[in-house]
């Protein structure tokens, strides 16, 4: 007999055993029961620099002689979670420049310093395509226009991850002017990472806010949370003179294996950044 009690997606009913509680997937096939702990944690790396680096007009104010390039793909591919279970579908980014699979649905670790020239970051959009602005046919949900957010990043507005083109006006005339922050299967879009103080735009710059575990992920117009399902989504950890990544400096916290200024800290790796997703 139903009690009438319906909260927090599930119905309450009673039974000759007592109340037990009946959520509204219960018909859907329970998950599996698996083995734990059968492989090694995946940790996804960091990505390789792109030697010489490349030409982006739209980063050229905040690139110099110190800034470094990367290429980041996103793309569909499979990854084994578990080996008692076949391989699952996923969207996720990729190192470009890698010639090995990537075995993860988190994309590349970027481990990266403040005040040393910062990083334009190359993403192109490698997904399948599909009619824009629907979600994926074959399995319901998630959108192939990609715009991509650093989360709690201090960088210039075009390398914010805009949900979706704008249109602005510039003059008494009201001129439109179109400005593409989503990328359509096939299409690149350069991020420019200054890694400055925050502030740094109007030279009010402020070290007691400098940002230090980021994450990075897609950030569509009401597509953010089926896309970072999917996958779309990886750590940009960032250090400086008191966290520098080796626990025998600074404010001595765990290592974590780096290259800076051609000088490689191979202490660790200790500090590990986990995420914790539902597959």
């Amino acid at each position: 007999m139903k009690l009438g009690l319906l909260g927090g997606g599930y119905t309450v009913l009673a039974s000759g055993s007592g109340l037990r509680r009946v959520f509204a997937d219960d018909e859907l096939p329970a998950s599996p029961q698996l083995q734990p702990f059968q492989v090694s944690l995946p940790v996804p790396p960091e990505p390789k620099e792109v030697v010489g680096g490349f030409t982006s007009t739209d980063c050229s104010d905040f690139t110099g002689s110190g800034t470094r390039f990367f290429q980041i793909v996103e793309e569909e591919r499979s990854v084994q979670i578990h080996p008692a279970l076949p391989a699952t579908p996923i969207w996720g980014y990729r190192d470009a420049n890698t010639s090995s699979a990537w075995n993860f649905v988190l994309g590349p670790t970027f481990k990266v310093r403040m005040n040393e020239g910062g990083v334009v970051v190359r993403m192109t959009n490698n997904l399948p395509a599909h009619p824009a602005g629907f979600p994926d046919p074959l399995r319901g949900f998630g959108v192939n226009r990609m715009t991509t957010h650093l989360h709690g990043g201090h960088h210039p507005s075009r390398s914010d991850g805009f949900p979706d083109n704008i249109n602005s006006f510039f003059d008494d005339n009201k001129t439109s002017r179109f400005h593409r922050f989503v990328s359509e299967p096939g299409q690149s879009y350069d991020y420019c990472y200054p890694l400055l103080d925050p502030g740094f735009s109007t030279h009010e710059a402020d070290a007691t806010e400098r940002p230090s575990t980021l994450w990075y992920h897609d950030h569509f117009f009401d597509f953010t949370g089926p896309n970072v399902y999917r996958g779309l989504a990886g750590f940009f950890l960032v250090f400086d003179d008191l966290d520098t990544g080796n626990e025998a400096t600074g404010l001595m916290l765990p290592s974590n294996k780096f290259t800076s200024q051609g000088v490689t800290n191979d202490v660790g790796p200790f500090d590990i950044p986990l995420v914790l997703q539902d597959k």
